[in-house]
């Protein structure tokens, strides 16, 4: 194997283009894509062991399709090595444009929990 076919194996499969002007997630996709270049173009399983986080789901979220979670985001940011806090409400404003369910929302809209399901359950 040659050092060119070495380099290819450890680049991996290249990502399709996301284009920012596409709409808001596109463009907060690309965001995510230049802080992942920033960070010295870590790939996405290396990432998933340095947050917690899925490469599939750190890959989706740079993909441009949809806006991933902010749980997904923070960790994304963290592996990169950078603060998250900045990244809260360029999340959020996005979140507001497509008419996601922000974090805070979301908890806001969860159903009571019913007296019988609270109870503890006998062992």
């Amino acid at each position: 194997m040659t050092d060119q076919d070495n380099q290819q194996r450890r680049i991996g499969r290249p990502e399709a283009p996301v284009d920012p002007d596409a709409g808001p997630v596109a463009a907060f996709a690309a965001s995510l894509r230049a802080l992942r270049d920033q960070a010295g173009s870590p790939t996405y399983r290396s990432l998933a062991h340095r947050s917690g986080v899925s490469s599939s789901a750190l890959s989706e979220a740079a993909r441009g399709r949809r806006l991933p979670t902010w749980p997904t985001v923070e960790a994304f940011v963290r592996a990169c090595g950078q603060d998250p806090g900045p990244w809260r409400e360029r999340w959020q404003r996005v979140a507001d444009d497509v008419g996601a369910p922000s974090a805070a929302r979301s908890a806001e809209h969860q159903p009571p929990i019913a007296e019988e399901d609270a109870r503890p359950v006998p062992s």
